[in-house]
């Protein structure tokens, strides 16, 4: 399969079948129809982060795959070890404490993807030691949600985009900062998640989406 543009190279490579089974992503309700997240943006006249719903959704079945070479915090392996069961969990996907698990959504709580998966994002503690950690999700430059929380060794948070934007998601902890930008070409049949990892020496990220070549219906 091949990367269709403007989707940017990301840096973990990743299959549908592992993506799947690492990464999981809760189904929601379709609106009806086949038409694309964009226009489903459109027609709802979304206009700013106050419109979103931030709601507390069940703990997510799957696990994140963290990036090569970082440990989940809990002496399992790494994310470039498949194969390898550690204390720390599966493949080296972190199954420590779920600190937070929310969804954005629209103004009545309802999915506007239509037919198309969400998109993803996971925050990882995998300095070996509980660390204060501050998320903030924002769209446009406003904020949609941020939340501080004390997350044990291993511990991680999850939060799922049920609406076509373009996001910004930064988190903090210990003096460090990544920023990462979710575009809304991303909302389509793909399934896609980034996680976001807290180390020992600072912070680091990565991603995996599916490769799928996705039907649209023209503008009407």
């Amino acid at each position: 399969m091949t990367r269709r543009s403007p989707r940017p190279p990301l840096p973990v490579r990743a299959t549908r079948r592992s993506l799947l089974r690492g990464v999981g992503l809760a189904t929601v309700a379709g609106l009806g129809g086949c038409l694309t997240a964009r226009r489903l943006s459109v027609e709802h006249g979304l206009v700013g982060a106050d419109d979103l719903l931030v709601t507390e959704i069940s703990e997510p079945e799957g696990l994140p795959m963290l990036p090569p070479g970082v440990d989940d915090g809990k002496g399992g392996g790494d994310g470039d070890a498949e194969g390898e069961d550690g204390v720390g969990g599966v493949d080296g996907r972190p199954e420590g404490p779920v600190v937070a698990s929310l969804a954005v959504a629209g103004p009545d709580g309802r999915s506007l993807l239509g037919d198309d998966p969400p998109h993803s994002l996971w925050v990882v503690n995998a300095a070996g030691e509980a660390r204060a950690v501050t998320a903030r999700l924002s769209t446009g430059g406003e904020s949609v949600v941020e939340r501080t929380a004390t997350f044990p060794a291993g511990g991680r948070a999850f939060l799922e985009l049920r609406v076509p934007a373009s996001y910004e998601f930064v988190v903090r902890s210990g003096g460090s900062e990544r920023r990462e930008d979710v575009a809304e070409s991303w909302f389509d049949c793909n399934s896609s998640s980034q996680v976001v990892v807290v180390t020992g020496d600072g912070i680091e990220a990565a991603g995996v989406s599916t490769q799928m070549g996705c039907p649209s219906l023209p503008w009407v």
